[in-house]
């Protein structure tokens, strides 16, 4: 597991520079939804104020624009800047923000919804997604929705040699290599982006860490769905 915070913001910045360079085929390979993305809308109401935290190049904003959200309801936020770039290129009445899921630049209480697509694995260290998951909760309302879908690497054959060499280095590491990270190529071999394949059982162990309760989780094959309400 990362204790060094140091090593862990080195990583959260690869992941940053990864996006940073694909962006062109990122983009072009996203041009088809998720079917979770069904799911995400089936818990808003059209009237709600969402935080797309992670929002890349705007992927969800048609989504949620179909669904009845008003362009002034939405705000996105990404790391990538070049990924925000493109997002206010392609929607420019909407709100979009470079910034970090992890330390978000939002007032306590701001949004009905937060969302969190496809960013939870991409955060290396139990204390950074604690973190993360702490935030996105901070500036929902009360009574407000925190929704994730987090990849599950496990449904994918091809990760399985990936996924058991990472085992294997935290046992020859001591834990220092937490079992689960991964660097996979990113559109070509000169690309690597950091991964972490969770398990059902420990997305079920970081949340109750992070709230100090159990939280349902569903599987969805490609991915697991998380909904939570704000106390």
């Amino acid at each position: 597991m990362y204790v060094n915070t140091t090593e862990a913001n080195k990583i959260v910045q690869s992941v940053k520079d990864a996006y940073n360079k694909v962006v062109v085929p990122f983009v072009a390979s996203r041009a088809r939804d998720w079917s979770e993305f069904e799911i995400i809308t089936s818990h808003i109401q059209p009237q709600d104020t969402i935080l797309d935290a992670g929002c890349a190049h705007g992927r969800l904003v048609p989504t949620l624009l179909g669904h009845g959200i008003q362009k002034e309801n939405y705000t996105g936020i990404d790391i990538s800047e070049n990924l925000v770039a493109k997002a206010k290129d392609t929607f420019p009445n909407i709100r979009f923000d470079v910034g970090d899921v992890c330390n978000l630049p939002y007032e306590d209480n701001t949004f009905d919804v937060v969302i969190s697509s496809a960013v939870l694995h991409h955060i290396p260290s139990q204390k950074l997604r604690i973190q993360m998951i702490n935030e996105l909760t901070r500036v929902a309302k009360p009574q407000g929705k925190i929704i994730f879908l987090v990849w599950n690497a496990f449904h994918f054959p091809h990760l399985f040699k990936s996924i058991f060499i990472s085992c294997v280095k935290s046992i020859v590491t001591l834990g220092k290599h937490e079992s689960g990270d991964m660097y996979l190529p990113f559109f070509g071999k000169d690309t690597l982006r950091y991964v972490h394949a969770f398990t059902k059982r420990s997305l079920h162990n970081l949340f109750k860490k992070s709230l100090g309760k159990k939280v349902p989780i569903k599987n969805t094959g490609k991915n697991f769905f998380i909904l939570i309400q704000k106390d």
